[in-house]
C-alpha cells in the first residue's frame, strides 16, 4: 500500500504552533504530515517535530510554492 501524505499550510511558525491540536489530529489520517510554513525558519524545529513522528516541516517561500503546486496537481488526496 502506498504511503498516504497530507499537508497543512501556515504563514508563520507561531501560527503553526498555535494549531498543535489540528496538526496532531491530522496525523491520524496519514503516514506523513507535511507542515508547510511560508516564513523562513528552522525545519528541524523541535516544538513542531515533537508533535508527532509523522510531522515533517518545510519552511520558506520555495517550499511553500512546491507544496501549493502539489496541491494543485492532486498530489495530496483530500
Amino acid at each position: 500500500m502506498p504511503a498516504r501524505y497530507a499537508v497543512l499550510l501556515f504563514d508563520t511558525f507561531p501560527q503553526a504552533l498555535a494549531q498543535r491540536d489540528k496538526i496532531l489530529a491530522k496525523c491520524a489520517d496519514c503516514d506523513q504530515l507535511n507542515v508547510v510554513i511560508q516564513a523562513e525558519g528552522n525545519m528541524d524545529d523541535p516544538a513542531l517535530l515533537g508533535i508527532h513522528a509523522k510531522v515533517k516541516v518545510y519552511a520558506g517561500k520555495a517550499w511553500a510554492l512546491i507544496h501549493k503546486r502539489r496541491i494543485e496537481e492532486n498530489w495530496y488526496p483530500e
